[in-house]
Parts: structure tokens; C-alpha cells; sequence
């Protein structure tokens, strides 16, 4: 739920989001060999708290800025982004304001080895708080740092056995946790700066 994102564990109530500005701009080379892509938008959300709660009917604003790019090649294939992400939060009350720059971009390269058989790997970092990369602010309220960041190195395999099945394996090594919800695990005490993921996916298009 957004509240878990903006506030972690605290706060009862729920956001309301206000009509949002989004754009975006892609240009094609050679029917899609070639992708580029601007993507923006400028989300307003503003709390409802519910009674009791301590939290006051604060205002969070979200603006990201994406850029993408795309190459499909015969054999090989490349897939990059960059995010840079503005927050801001006010009126929540004292101490749970905040205004910080989040930042992630991940490279993919791919390589075809049958038509059927594709491998890839991918490399992905984000930043919490542009200004605090390597969390000492957590660290002065009691927080492992490693909740500000994480850097995620991938190597996958997908096998498209069937017209329209297609089954994909993932190895993750993550370095930090930020992409842990918090708020869904709350014993930091149980964090662990280097874990792994092994993920498996089955799909059929249709």
C-alpha cells in the first residue's frame, strides 16, 4: 500500500491522490531496433488520517524522471534505464517531513543462443537519498545503513519452449536492502546487507 511506501509502519489512514500529470516521448530507429524514451510525471497525494492517529493530514509530492533505452538485435539485445525521482513531504508533523532525491538505473544485456533460447544479465543500484548513498542517517537513529541502498547483480535464462509458453529463471546477489518493504518486515535485527533470490516463472500468452 502507498502508506507503507511514504510512512513505513506508521500512520492508520490512507492517501488520496489528486488527477496526474504524466508524459511521454519514444523515438524509433529501423521499426524498433532502436528505442529511446522520456517518460515524466508529477503525482499529488494528500493524507486522510483516521482518529486518533497521530499523523496530520500531511501533503506527499512524487515527480519521476525516466529515461529508457532499448536495442533488439538479431542475437544480442540491450534494455538500460535511469530514474530520478523527487519527493517531498509536509505537513505530517514534527519529524516526519522529509524532501530527498531517490535514484535507480539497472543495464541488460541479452544474447540469443537459439530462437527458442535466450540468456541474459542485468545490473541494477538504487539510492535511497541521493545525498545519504551510504545511509549514515539511519545509522544516527538506530537503523542498519544498508536500508538506504541496494545493488542487485542478475544472471537469468528464458526458454520459450511452446508458441506462446515461455519459462524464465532468475539468480539475484543483492548488496543492501532497499527494496525490502519495511514496513512488511519490521525486525531490522533480522536484515541481512548480502542476500540472494532465486526466482522461477511460468507464463502463457494468449
Amino acid at each position: 500500500e502507498i502508506q507503507k511506501v511514504i510512512l513505513g509502519a506508521l500512520g492508520e489512514g490512507h492517501f488520496n491522490a489528486d488527477p496526474a500529470l504524466a508524459a511521454q516521448l519514444s523515438y524509433e530507429i529501423n521499426d524498433g531496433e532502436y528505442t529511446f524514451a522520456v517518460s515524466y510525471m508529477d503525482l499529488e497525494l494528500d493524507y486522510q488520517p483516521i482518529a486518533d492517529d497521530f499523523i496530520l493530514p500531511g501533503h506527499t509530492t512524487i515527480k519521476p524522471l525516466l529515461f529508457s533505452f532499448a536495442y533488439n538485435g538479431e542475437k544480442f539485445g540491450l534494455i538500460a534505464e535511469y530514474l530520478y525521482r523527487w519527493n517531498r513531504g509536509i505537513n505530517f508533523g514534527s519529524g516526519l517531513d522529509f524532501e530527498v532525491v531517490t535514484e535507480s538505473w539497472y543495464v541488460q544485456p541479452s544474447y540469443r543462443i537459439l530462437p527458442q533460447l535466450q540468456v541474459y544479465a542485468r545490473y541494477g543500484t538504487l539510492s535511497l537519498n541521493i545525498d545519504d548513498r551510504e545511509g549514515y542517517n539511519y545509522l544516527n537513529v538506530g537503523l542498519p545503513n544498508h536500508v538506504s541502498f541496494a545493488h542487485d547483480y542478475m544472471l537469468g535464462l528464458r526458454w520459450d519452449f511452446l508458441p506462446g509458453w515461455m519459462v524464465r529463471a532468475e539468480f539475484h546477489h543483492v548488496n543492501g536492502t532497499a527494496w525490502l518493504m519495511h514496513a512488511d518486515n519490521p525486525e531490522f535485527s533480522d536484515y541481512h546487507e548480502d542476500w540472494e533470490i532465486f526466482a522461477l516463472q511460468l507464463s502463457y500468452q494468449f
